[in-house]
């Protein structure tokens, strides 16, 4: 919207005093909309470059109260904490649990009478699930959970994904249907081969996620293949370098083992940065080599959000945001 296309204008410019004006506008008049976490971000980065850290720890409060599930409230989390080191090169890793935890029916979320749950809750134990497919055929998180059930992970993944966006108040992390929207697979060979490239095990099943939501089968237009969606040129030249032997792109362990190694091959290159590593994965190795000398920025969130490729910069925030309720799920 015009407000924030405002705000951000004078923030690039360092005009730091307009920038809030039309910060408070947008707060005020544009509240809920798609711009609203970021601008609430930015205007506690504002805060903390005037030197007001109350102001600020507001503002990074505010987007972690109203946008939970946001790429900025993973932003807002990391800030709050104050850090002396940077968020994108993570010091120790952690592992991902070897069970998820079951999936329950997410029959809050379904508009029958006590009778019908009542009847559900039957169904349920006799595992016969079409009546309840017929009966809540447009609940999305019903109809998640019943692909779930069926073992069509990523199709779950993305209707409980688009129930999620429609909710304008989000449920905890807790809630099951963050489960069928966030779900993890493959957490052994994710663990096992983040851990032997030196990577995180968790921004690995972030990316995985984004990239195919564990469909080991996906293929691209372009050609990318598997879980992390490499290509064949890639692949190969990634097994070359580093001695790795395969058979199919489509091996869930073999894409993992590929798709690490060339994570930790662009992170090599690139500072040993974990968010510049994630960028290169969408945009290139030598395309983020070049945003990093040639852009203007004074930091790296103002860095991400002069990536020049749309799409990048919105994988980016994608990925991370992922992270970041992976990290609060798990």
């Amino acid at each position: 919207d015009a407000l924030s296309n405002l705000f951000w204008i004078e923030y690039k410019n360092r005009n730091y005093v307009e920038a809030k004006k039309y910060g408070y506008l947008h707060i005020k008049n544009y509240p809920k909309t798609i711009a609203s976490a970021r601008v609430i971000f930015w205007m506690g980065k504002i805060s903390e470059k005037q030197g007001l850290k109350n102001e600020a720890r507001a503002f990074y409060q505010k987007v972690l109260n109203e946008y939970p599930d946001d790429y900025y409230a993973f932003r807002a989390g990391k800030k709050l904490e104050f850090y002396q080191t940077s968020p994108w090169k993570t010091k120790s890793y952690r592992s991902l649990p070897p069970f998820a935890g079951t999936i329950h029916f997410p029959i809050k979320y379904t508009s029958l009478s006590d009778e019908n749950i009542a009847l559900i809750n039957t169904i349920l134990k006799l595992d016969d699930y079409s009546l309840l497919n017929e009966v809540e055929k447009d609940n999305k998180f019903v109809q998640s959970w019943l692909n779930y059930k069926e073992k069509n992970y990523s199709r779950a993944a993305t209707l409980a994904r688009d129930a999620l966006a429609d909710m304008e108040e989000k449920p905890d992390f807790s809630d099951s249907v963050y489960k069928l929207a966030y779900q993890l697979h493959y957490q052994n060979e994710i663990n096992r081969f983040s851990s032997e490239f030196g990577l995180d095990a968790f921004l690995v099943a972030a990316l995985i996620r984004e990239e195919s939501y564990f469909n080991p089968r996906a293929r691209s237009s372009a050609g990318a293949s598997g879980l992390m969606q490499l290509m064949p040129a890639t692949a190969a030249y990634i097994a070359k370098t580093e001695g790795i032997r395969y058979s199919s792109l489509f091996n869930p362990a073999q894409n993992i083992e590929l798709g690490c190694a060339y994570l930790s091959h662009a992170k090599d290159l690139l500072n040993n940065n974990d968010l510049l590593a994630v960028a290169s994965y969408n945009g290139g190795p030598n395309a983020v080599k070049s945003w990093k000398n040639d852009l203007n920025y004074n930091n790296m969130d103002e860095f991400i959000e002069n990536i020049p490729y749309e799409e990048t910069k919105n994988y980016v925030k994608k990925v991370y945001r992922t992270y970041w309720i992976y990290m609060n799920m798990y």
